[in-house]
């Protein structure tokens, strides 16, 4: 990977902040560029990327969520997220764009999804929406919670203490 289009942008921005602060903070960019340089070239090296392969639901599902944030949420919206469904089950992506139009999700169709990506806390959070009974809701929600380390909007203290204890 290519990683001096990334560290050039990091060298214009410290410039232009250098620029506003005067000749010392010219001096101080000019001494930082050589060892900054350095350390984000190791830290983007590190950063861990996993690629694959999408398959004719992922990319019916992207266009899908595509098309509603940038165009417009019609009946193609729809219509894409289904045949993306119907390839996949589980697709995540089409599960909750479907979700997000009908404002509705089967049980089953919750869990499937969750077992197909059980490492992502937005397959839990259609889980908990789905409504099952009670325990497998407040289960759904700590897994949830677990996975987005607390980050996910349901997983705020107001919204922990609106989720009922079974």
């Amino acid at each position: 990977m290519d990683l001096g289009p990334y560290v050039e942008n990091i060298h214009r921005q410290l410039a232009v902040a250098a620029e506003a602060g005067g000749d010392d903070a010219r001096a101080l960019a000019d001494r930082l560029i050589a060892p900054l340089d350095a350390a984000v070239r190791l830290t983007l090296q590190d950063v861990p990327v996993t690629a694959r392969a999408l398959g004719d639901a992922d990319v019916l599902a992207a266009r899908s969520l595509l098309r509603m944030l940038f165009i417009a949420r019609d009946a193609i919206v729809a219509d894409e997220a289904r045949a993306a469904l119907a390839l996949d089950r589980t697709n995540l992506l089409a599960r909750l764009i479907t979700t997000e139009l009908t404002h509705t999700i089967s049980a089953d169709d919750a869990r499937a999804t969750a077992a197909a990506h059980p490492d992502d806390w937005r397959a839990w959070w259609l889980v908990e929406l789905a409504h099952g009974d009670g325990a497998e809701v407040a289960d759904a929600h700590q897994r949830l919670c677990d996975l987005a380390e607390n980050s996910a909007p349901r997983c705020s203290k107001a919204a922990r203490e609106a989720v009922p204890q079974f």
